[in-house]
C-alpha cells in the first residue's frame, strides 16, 4: 500500500520533471498521513503541491525540502484565509427587504420603451378630502 502511494507521488512529480530525495518523499508521506488523505486523492493532492512548487522562483529539478515546506505552509495559510473569509460573509448585511406597497407604481410605456411613474388619479381634490374627513370626525364626535 505504501509502495502504491510512493509510486503515485513519484508519478506526479515526474510529470512536472522533478526528482525526489528520500527526505522529501518521507515529508510528502507525512503530509498525506497527517491529513488522512485517501489513496484515490493522493494524485490530486500531489498535483496541487507540485503545481504550487513549480510556481516558486528558486526551484531546481530536485525538489528541495525547505521550498516544499514553504509551499505546504502557504497552502495551509490559504485554506485558513478562505475559512475566515467564509465566516466574514454575512448575507443579511447585503439583503434588504422592502414592502411592495411602499414602492411607487410604474407602467411600461411602449412608445418610449421605458417605465414611467404612474400618477394616481384622485377623484376628490385635497381640499374636498379634508372636508369629508372633517365632517366624518364631527359626525363621529357628536353621535
Amino acid at each position: 500500500m505504501a509502495d502504491d502511494r510512493q509510486r503515485r507521488i513519484l508519478k506526479v512529480f515526474r510529470k512536472f520533471s522533478y526528482s525526489l530525495g528520500p527526505e522529501v518523499s518521507q515529508k510528502l508521506e507525512e503530509i498525506l498521513d497527517v491529513h488522512d488523505i485517501a489513496d484515490e486523492d493522493v494524485e490530486s493532492t500531489m498535483e496541487t503541491l507540485a503545481l504550487e512548487y513549480s510556481k516558486q522562483e528558486d526551484v531546481d529539478m530536485k525538489v528541495d525540502l525547505t521550498i516544499l515546506q514553504r509551499v505546504y505552509e502557504s497552502l495551509q495559510d490559504q485554506s485558513e484565509r478562505m475559512d475566515v473569509e467564509k465566516e466574514l460573509i454575512d448575507p443579511e448585511s447585503h439583503l434588504f427587504v422592502i414592502n411592495a406597497f411602499d414602492m411607487p407604481l410604474w407602467h411600461w410605456a411602449p412608445e418610449t420603451g421605458t417605465f414611467t411613474r404612474c400618477v394616481p388619479l384622485s377623484s376628490l381634490s385635497r381640499e374636498q378630502k379634508t372636508r369629508v374627513f372633517h365632517y366624518q370626525l364631527i359626525g363621529a364626535w357628536i353621535s
